[in-house]
């Protein structure tokens, strides 16, 4: 097999019910064949690993590695170690993605000559053991910038308004500049580990462009309870927080503005996360408060108020969902 122009990692821990569909559609792609699949078998102990190998053994673009069970993150760095491509995508193995989305996220990272191109992207909502297709859909506003001040605007901006920066699965990532600089995945993190690799990413381009089109399909509602427990620890939220501190501009007062916006907006994430969490009421309060505490919010001096008013929000959010 020649040299591949793209590599594409996924990570998989027991997913017999849904790792079939990707690879299938990745392989499947018909207008871009120049690829290689490396699939992670994270110590998966279902049915899954034998998926694997039959598509290993059906198509040479498909490399498997097997490992014992070392988390999300350890399996993309592994990923990466093994990808030899020009460029690089990461999906997550219960997703899916448009028919055409290889060879249109290659021909633009190649025909604006990015560092990195982001896409939009649809949610499916899994939702009390039915799937709500296109309950979102994204379409950023397509841009091409230079310059990395810019950038770094930019993309503190886009984390306050849109996310387009967030995730790993939307984007194409030009492989040298993830070699050169030893990029990882932080493995002790389990929440927010995908705009951490992002923003040491982005230090480094000077050239990033998104398109308009929708071409992930993202699954919510299928995150593993490792993911959800994650999300209910605060200091993972700090750490996030911590990373986009050092890559913005101190010196730029809008982005300081934009810094405590986002900073009370992810507070507030976290708690609808303990809200809609199974944990005891007085767990939920004591939570809260002490996350209000390290941010001197005054809202953490009534922790039940705040607790009532987050489950007012939830049930709204719900009864969306049952209208929609």
């Amino acid at each position: 097999m020649k040299k591949p122009e793209l590599s594409i990692v996924i990570p998989i821990w027991n997913a017999e019910a849904s790792v079939g569909r990707i690879i299938g559609r990745i392989l499947q792609q018909q207008n871009f064949i120049k690829f290689e699949l490396i699939l992670v078998n994270d110590g998966s102990t279902d049915g899954t690993g034998q998926i694997l190998q039959d598509f290993a053994a059906s198509d040479q673009r498909v490399k498997l590695i097997t490992q014992k069970n070392a988390g999300q993150s350890a399996a993309r760095n592994v990923g990466i170690e093994k990808a030899t491509g020009q460029y690089l995508m990461f999906f997550d193995a219960d997703d899916d993605i448009e028919p055409e989305m290889l060879e249109v996220m290659v021909k633009n990272i190649s025909k604006s000559d990015s560092d990195l191109v982001a896409c939009g992207w649809r949610t499916d909502l899994l939702h009390k053991g039915k799937v709500i297709r296109d309950y979102n859909v994204f379409s950023p506003k397509p841009f091409t910038m230079s310059g990395n001040p810019n950038i770094r605007r930019q993309v503190v901006k886009s984390v306050l308004e849109n996310g387009l920066f967030y995730n790993l699965w939307n984007k194409i990532y030009r492989l040298d500049i993830v070699k050169k600089y030893r990029l990882k995945l932080t493995r002790d993190l389990r929440f927010g580990e995908d705009l951490t690799f992002n923003l040491e990413f982005l230090k480094r381009a000077e050239k990033v462009a998104a398109i308009s089109e929708a071409l992930y399909r993202y699954s919510y509602g299928s995150d593993s309870s490792e993911v959800r427990k994650s999300s209910l620890d605060y200091q993972n939220r700090l750490r996030n927080f911590q990373s986009l501190e050092n890559f913005a501009d101190s010196s730029d007062p809008e982005q300081q503005k934009l810094l405590q916006k986002i900073k009370r907006r992810w507070f507030l994430s976290f708690a609808r996360a303990i809200t809609e969490s199974n944990l005891p009421n007085q767990q939920k309060i004591t939570r809260l408060k002490q996350a209000g505490q390290h941010e001197n919010l005054p809202l953490s001096k009534s922790p039940k108020t705040l607790l009532n008013f987050i489950k007012f929000v939830v049930a709204i959010r719900n009864l969306k969902i049952l209208l929609k």
